[in-house]
């Protein structure tokens, strides 16, 4: 018995509403997706009471630790270059 290829399927047609969405003037060479800058990861030690603390004010800013500390940061060193 041998092996029989795959039949190939027709390529999907696109639908008529995104084409005409992606051919509209304001979209024409643009990304329909915002492109974001890539975040590197990093290792930080911290006190156990400093990190309970991140976390009680993520808790209550309905954020993400990383999102606090990112933020915490991003405000000093704004503040820093200001001066």
């Amino acid at each position: 018995m041998s092996l029989q290829k795959r039949p190939s399927r027709p390529a999907p047609s696109k639908d008529p509403g995104e084409a005409f969405i992606e051919a509209a003037p304001d979209t024409v060479g643009k990304s329909l997706k915002p492109m974001r800058d890539k975040k590197q990861k990093i290792s930080v030690e911290l006190y156990p009471t400093l990190l309970a603390d991140i976390d009680a004010l993520a808790n209550q800013l309905h954020m993400s630790r990383a999102a606090v500390i990112s933020l915490a940061c991003s405000d000093l060193v704004e503040s820093r270059l200001k001066k």
